[in-house]
C-alpha cells in the first residue's frame, strides 16, 4: 500500500467528507506542476502567476519568516496552503500550547500530492486538532474560520509566500470575505456583551407599555409601493429640500438621527423608526412634534421614548431580540421576525424589502464622513462631530465622486451589511440617493432631482395618511395585543421561578465539591459531582425562558467564559477543574440576568442599577 493509499483509506474512516472531496469533487483549480530534482519543491503555474513552491534558496529562514508575527503561546493556527508539509511539521513541534491548527488547500492537486509524501497518521498529536478545508471556495471557508477564531483564546493566520501570488484571486477574496465577516459579526459581539442589562430594561418596559401595536397588523399597506429611506448623513444637506415633493409620490421612513434632522426642517415623515437601545437615543426625540408621525420600534428601544411619544406606536420584532420572540411564541401572538443588521438604517431596509416594497430609494446614508461633519444640519454641532470622529480609528476611502471621506468599523459593517441585503432581494429596485458617501455594490446612484424627474415621473401621488389613520384606529386590537403580552411576560416569571429552583440545587452541588475537594477526594468522586452539575445543566435548558432567551442574550459572556478557562489537554484533574470554573462562572451570568429580568417583571425599578 502507498503512502497516498494510506491516507486514504484513514479519511476515508475518520475523515469521510475530506475523502470524499478528494475522491468525487471536481477541482477548483487546474495546474500546472513541475516536480524540482533532488529537493522537495516544485515550479507550479496557475493562471495567475508562476514560481517555486518555496524557497530554492532556503526554506528554514521563509518558514521562520512566516512565524515572524506568531507568538509562542498561541493556541489556534489557520494555515493557509499545505505546501511541502514542512511548515506544518515545524509548527506542531515549536508551538508547545497549540491545540488546534486548521489548514486551508485551495488546490486538490497540492493536497494529493503532499498526501503522497507524507504519512498523515504521523502528525497527529493527542492535544492538537488537525483540520483540513481542502478544495472549498472562499466564502465557505471564511465562514467556516470564522467560528473557529471566535472560539480560540489567541489564533494567528499564516500564509505560504507563494500561495497568496499563485492564488491570489482566492486570498483576496477569502480575506475580504472574513474581515467583513468579522466586521458585522464582532460588532454584534460586542454590542451584545457590553448592553444586556440595558437590553432587558427596555425590552421589559416597553412590552409592559399600553396602546401599541403589531406591525404585523398593518403590513400589507406596503406592498408594491415605493419607499425613501432617510439617514441623517451629512449628504442629506443637498437634498433635503426635495423630500415634500417625493413625499407626494412615495412613503417617507425617517430612520435614527434623520427623525430629527428632518423635524427641525419641518418635513413630516410617513413614518419614523427607532431601535437604539441607549440613553443617547432620548436626544432625538426632545423637542420635537411626536404626534404627527406613527412611530415603528423594537423592544430594546431605550425605554423613557415610548411614555412620551404622543403618535401612534408599532412594535416590530427583530430576529436578534430574543426575549420579543419568546413573550409572543408564549402569548401564541403570530408574528413576523426581520433582520436587524449593523444600525437602525440596516434593521429598516431588511424590515421594507421583506414586506414587500417595490423600490428603495436611499437617501442621507453616507456611510462615511467628511471635514463637514458626521451628519445633516440639525443633529449635533460641527464641532461635537469633530470631538466624537477624533476618539475613533478610520479608513479613508474614495466617496461615489472619487472624493477622499473617512470610514469606521461601524459605517463598514452598515455598508457590508446594505449589500448583503441587496444581493438577498433581486426583485426589489434599489437606488442611492445620498448624493455623496461611499458606494453601495448592487445600487445604482442617481440624484434626488433625478429620481423625481425619471423614477417617479410616472407613479401617481399617494394618498398613504388616510391609510395609515384607519389602521391607527384600533383600540379593540390594541387592548387584546397588550392583554396576551402580559400573559406572556406572566409566564416568563414562572419559568424564571424554575430556573431559580435548579440554580439553588446547583449552589448546593458546588458546596459540596468544594468540601471533596478540601478532603482531597479521588478524581472519580470529584468527576461525578461535576457530571451531576452538568444534567442540572441539561435541565435547565429544557426551560424555554433560560434555553431561548438568556442563553442567547448572553452569548457573547459565554462564549468568553467558555473559551477563557476550556481545557483541551487529556489530563482528568485539570478537565474537572476547567468544567467547575466554566459551571461556576456561567452561573454566577446568568443567575444574574434571571434576577434581574425578574426584578423588572414584578416592576421593581427602585433598587435596580444598570452598569
Amino acid at each position: 500500500m502507498t503512502i497516498y493509499e494510506k491516507n486514504m483509506s484513514f479519511f476515508k474512516d475518520k475523515a469521510p467528507q475530506l475523502y470524499d472531496t478528494l475522491s468525487k469533487e471536481t477541482p477548483l483549480y487546474h495546474i500546472y506542476l513541475k516536480e524540482m530534482p533532488d529537493q522537495d519543491n516544485c515550479v507550479i503555474e496557475t493562471k495567475e502567476a508562476k514560481c517555486f513552491l518555496h524557497s530554492i534558496y532556503d526554506m528554514e529562514h521563509e518558514i521562520k519568516m512566516m512565524l515572524n508575527q506568531t507568538d509562542n503561546d498561541i493556541d489556534t493556527i489557520i494555515l493557509f496552503g499545505i505546501g511541502n508539509g514542512h511548515l506544518l511539521e515545524y509548527i506542531l513541534k515549536k508551538y508547545n500550547k497549540l491545540h488546534e491548527v486548521i489548514i486551508v488547500e485551495p488546490s486538490q492537486q497540492l493536497f494529493k500530492r503532499y498526501l503522497e509524501r507524507h504519512d498523515i497518521s504521523k502528525l497527529l498529536k493527542k492535544d492538537v486538532s488537525l483540520t483540513f478545508i481542502v478544495n472549498k471556495k472562499e466564502n465557505f471557508v471564511a465562514d467556516a474560520l470564522y467560528f473557529y477564531m471566535l472560539d480560540s483564546k489567541k489564533v494567528s493566520i499564516v500564509f505560504h509566500v507563494s500561495y497568496c501570488s499563485l492564488f491570489n484571486s482566492y486570498y483576496n477574496n477569502l480575506t475580504s470575505h472574513l474581515t467583513k465577516l468579522l466586521k458585522v459579526k464582532t460588532g454584534d459581539i460586542r454590542t451584545f456583551a457590553g448592553q444586556w442589562q440595558l437590553w432587558l430594561l427596555n425590552s421589559i418596559k416597553n412590552l409592559k407599555t399600553q396602546n401599541t401595536l403589531p406591525i404585523e397588523s398593518i403590513i400589507d399597506i406596503f406592498r408594491d409601493k415605493t419607499v425613501v429611506l432617510v439617514s441623517a448623513g451629512p449628504s442629506l444637506n443637498k437634498n433635503i429640500h426635495l423630500l415634500e415633493k417625493i413625499k407626494e409620490k412615495a412613503i417617507i421612513f425617517a430612520v435614527g438621527s434623520a427623525i430629527k434632522v428632518l423635524d427641525s426642517h419641518g418635513i413630516v415623515p410617513h413614518f419614523r423608526v427607532a431601535i437604539d437601545a441607549n440613553p443617547a437615543e432620548y436626544r432625538v426625540f426632545e423637542d420635537i412634534n411626536t404626534v404627527v408621525s406613527p412611530l415603528i420600534f423594537a423592544n430594546p428601544l431605550y425605554y423613557e421614548i415610548l411614555p412620551e411619544y404622543e403618535g401612534a406606536k408599532i412594535r416590530f420584532i427583530l430576529e436578534s431580540e430574543y426575549l420579543g420572540k419568546y413573550i409572543y411564541q408564549k402569548a401564541k401572538i403570530p408574528y413576523k421576525e426581520f433582520l436587524s443588521g449593523a444600525s437602525v438604517a440596516n434593521a429598516t431596509l431588511n424590515f421594507l424589502c421583506d414586506i414587500g416594497c417595490k423600490r428603495i430609494i436611499l437617501m442621507g446614508q453616507d456611510l462615511s464622513y467628511t471635514e463637514e461633519g458626521l451628519h445633516a444640519k440639525g443633529v449635533s454641532s460641527e464641532l461635537e462631530d469633530k470631538e466624537w470622529a477624533k476618539k475613533h480609528e478610520y479608513t479613508l476611502m474614495n466617496n461615489i465622486y472619487g472624493e477622499k471621506v473617512y470610514a469606521i468599523d461601524p459605517y463598514l459593517q452598515m455598508k457590508y451589511t446594505i449589500e448583503a441585503t441587496v444581493k438577498r432581494y433581486p426583485n426589489v429596485e434599489f437606488l442611492n440617493a445620498t448624493e455623496g458617501g461611499l458606494g453601495i455594490e448592487g445600487v445604482a446612484n442617481l440624484t434626488a432631482q433625478e429620481v423625481l424627474d425619471v423614477r417617479l415621473k410616472n407613479e401617481s401621488n399617494i394618498q398613504f395618511e388616510d391609510e395609515i389613520t384607519l389602521c391607527m384606529d384600533t383600540k379593540d386590537i390594541k387592548h387584546e395585543y397588550y392583554e396576551k403580552l402580559s400573559q406572556g411576560l406572566d409566564i416568563m416569571k414562572v419559568e424564571l421561578l424554575e430556573v431559580i429552583k435548579l440554580q439553588d440545587e446547583m449552589i448546593l452541588s458546588i458546596k459540596r465539591l468544594t468540601k471533596l475537594k478540601q478532603k482531597k477526594v479521588s478524581t472519580n468522586r470529584i468527576e461525578n459531582e461535576i457530571r451531576y452539575l452538568e444534567s442540572i445543566e441539561n435541565r435547565l435548558e429544557e426551560i424555554a425562558a433560560y434555553r431561548d432567551v438568556i442563553v442567547h442574550a448572553l452569548q457573547a459572556d459565554l462564549l468568553s467564559i467558555k473559551t477563557r478557562f476550556s481545557y483541551k489537554g487529556s489530563n482528568l484533574d485539570k478537565q474537572n477543574e476547567a468544567k467547575e470554573i466554566i459551571i461556576v462562572n456561567t452561573l454566577a451570568k446568568t443567575r444574574e440576568f434571571v434576577n434581574l429580568a425578574f426584578r423588572l417583571i414584578e416592576g421593581d425599578y427602585n433598587s435596580i442599577k444598570i452598569k
